[in-house]
């Protein structure tokens, strides 16, 4: 079983990862895991580039460019993910396929011109990079907003650099709207996990348990 987490930037998604992949250690699951962009390798060198700002700001480089890097990274990773697949391994991503969709498509303002941005994006990435879909996405809904809030949170207290995504409110909002439209697109490969109640974030434990209530029926040993 392929498992994959989406949201955008600051909405819980590694630390999801990291309590699913202990839960499924402990229940005596084979678990593999995966991080997308794949930093440090060669495949996610223009990946890395783009998100430093080396090559202009978000404007100055197009949905389809910064596509086709981020779907390099997936066609290298997918090597991997299929070997693990194969060997009977649960697979659990921290982003992966439907990113690209998220967070490109957030730069088309146009529904109409997304959607076609979108159907030459499936294209690449399924028909001919040959990526493998993961059995499910869980996308984990967190407003703009408080995405945006927590992500300038964390970054003081990691003295961690924010790539040129997470700098931008408006940008967040966008790839929410764009995730949503995603998600209407192709529903059968999402489970939305509602991770704020009115203005405050679930605690993180409850918000796994959903996510386990909706996979344990799912996982076959």
């Amino acid at each position: 079983m392929f498992i994959n987490f989406e949201g955008i930037d600051g909405s819980g998604k590694t630390t999801q990862v990291e309590l699913l992949i202990a839960r499924l250690q402990k229940e005596g699951y084979p678990v593999q895991t995966l991080h997308s962009p794949q930093y440090g390798k060669k495949s996610a060198g223009p990946v890395e580039e783009y998100l430093s700002g080396a090559w202009g700001m978000l404007t100055e480089v197009s949905p389809q460019q910064a596509a086709i890097f981020f779907a390099i990274d997936h066609y290298d990773a997918n090597f991997q993910i299929t070997k693990w697949l194969a060997q009977g391994n649960i697979v659990v991503t921290d982003r992966y396929l439907w990113s690209n969709f998220g967070h490109q498509g957030g730069k088309i303002k146009d529904k109409r011109a997304r959607e076609k941005f979108f159907r030459w994006l499936y294209d690449l990435e399924i028909s001919i990079f040959g990526v493998c879909k993961p059995s499910i996405s869980f996308f984990m809904n967190v407003s703009p907003e408080k995405s945006f809030e927590l992500v300038a949170l964390a970054n003081p207290a990691k003295k961690i650099k924010q790539d040129i995504h997470e700098q931008n409110l408006s940008y967040l909002q966008d790839s929410w709207k764009s995730y949503q439209h995603t998600i209407s697109l192709f529903p059968q490969d999402f489970c939305v996990i509602e991770c704020m109640k009115e203005n405050s974030m679930l605690c993180k434990e409850d918000i796994h348990e959903h996510i386990w209530d909706t996979l344990r029926t799912k996982i076959q040993r």
